[in-house]
């Protein structure tokens, strides 16, 4: 491979997981949203995942969602930090194992296209 980058993708359905534990993480507090902020909160997180490899930090995490366009804070009377660390926290707790799926498919990736080039 010269020059190639391997993309990593998160399969939909685990994009769908990850969406709907976020949602039911907001619903269980007692929190509203009336945005796609749990959408957003999402893509940050897959999107550190897909690009790096690895779980995202907090400090990286908590810069990048910070910048969201939301009115779920302020809805929420929370402090955005907080909230963002939390459900970060919970996050990679919950989905560690995507790491896993990350690099089955980059094996698979690299496999796939060592043969389809005729290399041994």
């Amino acid at each position: 491979m010269t020059g190639e980058k391997l993309t990593l993708l998160i399969s939909e359905r685990t994009r769908k997981r990850i969406l709907s534990y976020v949602m039911n993480q907001i619903h269980s507090c007692n929190l509203k949203w009336n945005d796609d902020f749990p959408l957003q909160i999402v893509d940050v997180y897959i999107s550190f995942i897909e690009s790096a490899g690895e779980l995202p930090t907090t400090k990286s995490f908590v810069k990048r969602a910070s910048r969201i366009k939301t009115t779920f804070f302020k809805l929420n009377h929370i402090k955005k930090v907080s909230f963002l660390e939390e459900i970060l926290q919970a996050l990679n707790r919950k989905f560690s194992g995507v790491l896993k799926e990350i690099e089955k498919q980059r094996n698979t990736s690299t496999y796939k296209q060592r043969y389809a080039r005729g290399d041994s």
